[in-house]
């Protein structure tokens, strides 16, 4: 199964830091070559305009560099809306095509993704539109679980350290 534009929501049981609690946008899955993706939740606190200010006029609000991913930090991923309405990577945006910039990303070789959704690290749901562009990412992991069906829409309120319930 082709997962390329649906996210990957982690589990409340994936305590992994670089992804817990996380909402992946999977740009590329090639079951025969891996995948590879960006977190869509997790802004910093880097400006675009201080770490890349051509972007700084193309960027979609909240204006920061997010954390895509563990793998490979040091570079920037520009991510934009294609005509068809889906977020694509694209090396040089424009006015045109506003962007979000990431700051790595999270890659899967292959068979590593589908066996950690078989074990149980991740809910693969359909994206919207606005999700890899959301003006407040902060409370994504817990919309997109409220738009899922049956029991899995009982996840969005569940807290993020069990100990502080």
């Amino acid at each position: 199964m082709d997962l390329t534009g649906r996210l990957l929501v982690a589990l409340p049981t994936l305590i992994d830091p670089n992804f817990h609690r996380s909402v992946v946008y999977v740009l590329e899955h090639e079951p025969a070559s891996g995948a590879l993706g960006v977190i869509v939740n997790r802004p910093s606190w880097l400006e675009v305009s201080e770490h890349l200010p051509e972007l700084s006029d193309v960027v979609v609000p909240p204006d920061v560099v997010f954390i895509g991913g563990p793998v490979q930090r040091e570079i920037a991923l520009t991510v934009v809306r294609d005509d068809g309405g889906g977020p694509v990577l694209i090396e040089e945006p424009d006015a045109a095509h506003p962007c979000r910039v990431f700051s790595g990303y999270a890659g899967w070789g292959v068979g590593q993704l589908e066996g950690e959704i078989a074990e149980g690290s991740w809910h693969v749901a359909e994206s919207e539109p606005d999700d890899v562009f959301c003006p407040h990412p902060e409370t994504l992991w817990s919309d997109v679980w409220s738009r899922q069906s049956g029991r899995l829409r009982m996840l969005a309120t569940f807290p993020a350290d069990l100990r502080a319930n």
